[in-house]
């Protein structure tokens, strides 16, 4: 079986993904440096991303069963150009936005939440055992070029005040994202299912399995360390405080792009599906020394070369354990009318480590050495031993 993409609908939801990657970096590295700035207090952006994540562990649970009925287009256009209206309303109320701290990251992830269980399940459709690590690769990389493009052009305008109100111009160039977002990812598939939503049983057909139930816990693990963690709040907000000027911070984030860009390369050419087991320990390893190093080290300099290479292997890490927990999936007879619940279940045991990773940094209370090093060590110990996990799953083809 082939592993390239030749279908056309695969390919516009991964031009698509390369507008969500550019609209949400305004919102991931932006919006908690702007309530950074304004309050000074960790636990202000921990209790942000805490009611963002919750939000959207509940929304993502209320939407699949509609998104497993059909519907996919209409939720799909919904979801963006309510996004679109979340940042146009972010826009409006510039620096009075720090009075609604509660009632934003809520009405974000209700938008969020409805095109990522729309996305997941559209991707699974659209591609199969042999092509999905491409698929992974392609759009991870698409979405890294535009990490190297949007942080820079957003500091531009917030540091020089470009066309007015810093903040606000640079929320309404991530509404206009969503907005072609919306209309490009459209595809031609009203995929239904005839089964009835049942998360329970699910649940019990995938922890019946060894190889489907490891991978769901190592996701519990890479959450409190990876992606949407407090490691993609933390670094930006540690640079800021050394650079102190958004231009900066954006061009040092789309640096990290470029060396990631360059890292995805190198080992989506060089290393094929069957070898990802054995990867996985590797950059594991990797990452965990990325941490280490970055906490020990207290120049501007060493920082920026340690979150380069904490944003690279992260995205690397992130590629392979992704298309292994869609492939097992198929292990279980008749997957094609669990996917899902199963994506559900994939996300809450995700919401378990993001949710848990920023309640962790409510109570650390600080972004002083010591405390980051207390963050940096239990997010170590939770690669290693999702390393290990992950090595161990089997990624035959059944």
């Amino acid at each position: 079986m082939s592993n390239k993409i030749w279908d056309r609908r695969a390919i516009r939801i991964l031009i698509a993904n390369v507008l969500v990657k550019s609209g949400k970096n305004v919102f991931q590295i932006f919006l908690n440096v702007f309530i950074w700035k304004q309050t000074q207090d960790i636990q202000v952006v921990a209790m942000f991303n805490l009611i963002y994540l919750i939000s959207h562990m509940v929304f993502f649970t209320i939407f699949a069963p509609i998104v497993k009925k059909g519907y996919r287009n209409l939720l799909h256009v919904f979801s963006l150009i309510g996004f679109a209206g979340v940042y146009l309303w972010i826009m409006y109320l510039w620096e009075s936005a720090i009075n609604h701290l509660i009632i934003i990251p809520f009405i974000i992830w209700f938008f969020n939440s409805i095109y990522w269980i729309n996305f997941h399940n559209t991707q699974f459709d659209l591609t199969t055992q042999a092509n999905r690590w491409n698929f992974e690769w392609i759009r991870k990389a698409l979405r890294t070029v535009a990490s190297i493009i949007t942080p820079a052009l957003v500091g531009f305008i917030i540091t020089y005040n470009y066309l007015w109100q810093w903040y606000s111009i640079a929320f309404a160039f991530g509404a206009m994202f969503f907005i072609a977002w919306a209309f490009i990812g459209l595809v031609d598939l009203e995929s239904k299912s005839s089964t009835k939503f049942d998360i329970v049983w699910v649940f019990k057909k995938c922890f019946a399995h060894g190889e489907v139930s490891k991978v769901l816990y190592t996701y519990a693990l890479t959450s409190f360390s990876f992606s949407n963690s407090i490691i993609e709040v933390l670094i930006p907000i540690i640079l800021f405080t050394y650079v102190s000027v958004e231009l900066d911070l954006g061009l040092l984030v789309s640096f990290f792009s470029i060396v990631s860009i360059i890292a995805s390369y190198i080992f989506g050419k060089f290393v094929h599906y069957k070898h990802y087991s054995k990867s996985i320990l590797y950059l594991g390893f990797w990452y965990s020394a990325s941490l280490l190093w970055f906490v020990l080290f207290d120049s501007i300099e060493y920082l920026v070369v340690f979150s380069s290479l904490i944003t690279a292997l992260a995205l690397l890490f992130s590629i392979p354990q992704k298309v292994m927990s869609d492939n097992v999936l198929h292990k279980i007879d008749g997957y094609q009318n669990m996917r899902s619940e199963y994506m559900v279940i994939r996300e809450w045991f995700q919401a378990i480590g993001w949710i848990g990773s920023f309640i962790f940094l409510y109570f650390v209370d600080s972004i002083e050495r010591g405390a980051i090093q207390l963050v940096f060590s239990v997010m170590i110990i939770a690669v290693i031993i999702c390393s290990i996990q992950l090595s161990k799953v089997d990624i035959s083809k059944d």
